[in-house]
């Protein structure tokens, strides 16, 4: 402390101090910290992929990014279902979006899923026409729209896309 005044970003915790405020100290540090969102995007074209992440983390949202859909379950397995969105395109080179959102979906029923195509997604939204956790956004993004979409999605707690699995465990 500096004439009474604590240096930006520094906390403070008055002594004596129980194990209970500690612990509600440290849960209101990590809370702050907390990314609003976190999204993994699985977009195989690099220049595509470098846009969308830097315009989403521009806006303080957590992006993992993936290239193909092997890597993009590998990296969902490994994040436990800390993920509130999925970005999917579905032209990937290892296998049809479609078909990992489905994968996706089994291991986290609860997890958002935004689709990104250039072609008509008729046949993909009457798929998912009665699942309001999932969206469809054209291609080249139009930045706001993609804000505007995942925005919308991140609406629903991480919590919700852990599996059974997970749940009972925790």
């Amino acid at each position: 402390m500096h004439d009474g005044r604590l240096n930006p970003g520094v906390q403070l915790i008055t002594k004596p101090f129980t194990y209970d405020a500690l612990a509600a100290k440290l849960r209101d540090l990590l809370d702050a910290h907390r990314p609003a969102c976190r999204v993994l995007l699985v977009e195989d074209e690099i220049l595509i992929q470098m846009l969308a992440a830097e315009q989403l983390e521009s806006a303080g949202i957590e992006v993992e990014v993936s290239s193909t859909a092997a890597d993009a379950l590998q990296r969902l397995r490994l994040m436990k279902g800390e993920v509130d969105v999925a970005i999917i395109d579905i032209g990937l080179p290892d296998r049809k979006g479609d078909v990992l959102a489905s994968e996706m979906r089994s291991l986290y029923p609860g997890l958002a899923l935004l689709f990104a195509t250039g072609a008509s997604e008729g046949e993909l939204r009457r798929k998912f026409r009665d699942d309001d956790r999932v969206a469809f956004i054209g291609k080249p993004y139009v930045p706001e729209a993609l804000l505007d979409k995942v925005r919308q999605l991140c609406g629903e707690p991480r919590a919700r896309n852990r599996s059974p699995i997970t749940r009972a465990a925790a």
